[in-house]
């Protein structure tokens, strides 16, 4: 009887012992797992402290710049440049018959233009199309140089007949003198729709000065005076002999020119040719004409 009752007494300290074990083994299970979610939690949140910090950084430190909507293609437009229109004359010299287009010729050029569907602009208009404004679908600028009465005389009536437009560039020295415009027939042109643009004062090689003052009494002096004269804003220029430097450039952005055109031959223009726009001086010879108006470069 004793034996039986210290063995029941030994398995009853048994089962306590193991139900003490058991639940000292699940509040263990439940501590450990308690640490590690705390553990991870707190690893997360600094794991996005960490990124959120230098993001916040990025943000202040890094400058916002607009990307442009469009970029403007480049664009082609022949541009023509014209001296006297007239019939060369008896004995005068060949280095002189270059500049001398033959008012039938002239004709027959602006109708071929016209045969070929272009439309003529001002250099303004070539200018807005950088920022964003149409042009017509086959655009050319007939563009004459020096102020030459026998354009006002030939050229003009001819240009009406055809409808067309041109840029008349002049130097303000030679207005008024003999063969040469009258300030009239300058106010004249501006008044029907013909771009005026400048040509330097004195009509000298401006790329040879280097004298910023001499520079702006050729550039600014002349827009000036031509501005007054016709009532409006000149925006055009002209290098005289197609020649200029870094600093003939300076100058004429500085006088307010929006473009600037020089002699070298080529139709196809970008934004950045502005102050330095390709151009074919167009004489007699109609082969050349033709070959100048398609040419695709």
């Amino acid at each position: 009887m004793l034996c039986l009752k210290t063995i029941y007494a030994i398995i009853k300290d048994m089962k306590l012992k193991l139900k003490i074990i058991f639940l000292t083994v699940i509040f263990l299970i439940i501590s450990i797992g308690v640490f590690f979610v705390s553990n991870k939690k707190n690893a997360r949140i600094k794991f996005e402290n960490q990124l959120s910090i230098p993001a916040k950084i990025d943000t202040l430190n890094t400058k916002v710049t607009s990307t442009p909507s469009k970029l403007i293609p480049p664009i082609r437009v022949p541009i023509l440049v014209y001296h006297s229109i007239r019939p060369s004359y008896v004995g005068e010299p060949n280095a002189n018959k270059i500049y001398d287009v033959h008012p039938n010729n002239f004709e027959k050029q602006l109708k071929y233009l016209k045969a070929q569907g272009y439309t003529t602009i001002s250099f303004e208009d070539l200018t807005n199309y950088f920022d964003g404004k149409s042009l017509p679908t086959k655009p050319v600028i007939i563009s004459l140089d020096d102020g030459l009465e026998t354009q006002f005389t030939n050229a003009v009536p001819i240009l009406n007949k055809e409808g067309m437009t041109a840029t008349f560039f002049i130097y303000t020295n030679a207005i008024g003198r003999p063969k040469f415009f009258t300030w009239e027939q300058v106010r004249e042109l501006s008044k029907f729709n013909m771009e005026i643009g400048g040509h330097s004062k004195s009509h000298p090689y401006l790329w040879k000065i280097t004298d910023t003052t001499k520079l702006k009494i050729e550039i600014v002096e002349s827009k000036k005076i031509i501005e007054e004269q016709i009532g409006k804003t000149i925006t055009a220029f002209a290098y005289p002999f197609g020649l200029h430097k870094p600093i003939t450039i300076s100058e004429i952005k500085e006088a307010g020119y929006t473009s600037a055109r020089i002699g070298f031959e080529r139709t196809t223009h970008t934004k950045d040719d502005l102050y330095t726009l390709h151009s074919f001086m167009v004489t007699n010879d109609m082969k050349r004409f033709y070959a100048v108006i398609n040419n695709q470069k």
